[in-house]
């Protein structure tokens, strides 16, 4: 197993000291991998530690703007820290990249109604609901953006 691995085993066993240890040591070996900081950053938000966490996913999407589950985590933090200007460009960048993803549209629809934007929730509902028929969260959502 590459240590990036043993650190993603470690993660799930909740040792986040050797997690951490073993993506800091795939930094050292490929300090060009958006991996080992995105890596470092499940670590830390998997222990609560959400402004500990956002350094490290900066880092991974400086190295790959397009790595769409940093955008994801990153986003949900903004959000978790009622940041949500920064979550929603987040999630609509992730949006962008993975049309085809419900899970984008529900996020992001998530986060606008988080910030109070119900027209625009029930914009990107609409449209979810319209590539995803049937999908249940996206229906969901729209009942709750729907309502006055």
């Amino acid at each position: 197993l590459t240590p990036q691995n043993r650190g993603f085993l470690s993660i799930g066993r909740r040792e986040y000291d050797r997690a951490i240890a073993f993506f800091e040591e795939t930094q050292r070996r490929d300090p060009v991998t958006a991996i080992a900081p995105f890596g470092l950053a499940n670590a830390l938000l998997a222990q609560g530690k959400l402004n500990d966490a956002l350094p490290h996913l900066n880092e991974a999407l400086r190295i790959d703007p397009s790595y769409t589950m940093a955008l994801w985590y990153r986003g949900r933090v903004f959000a978790d820290l009622s940041q949500w200007n920064a979550a929603r460009r987040d999630l609509e960048r992730w949006r962008t990249l993975e049309p085809h993803n419900p899970n984008a549209h529900v996020e992001l629809a998530q986060i606008l109604l988080g910030a109070g934007d119900k027209a625009a929730a029930r914009r990107t509902l609409s449209e979810a609901a319209l590539k995803f028929p049937g999908h249940p969260q996206i229906g969901a959502l729209l009942n709750v953006a729907t309502q006055p």
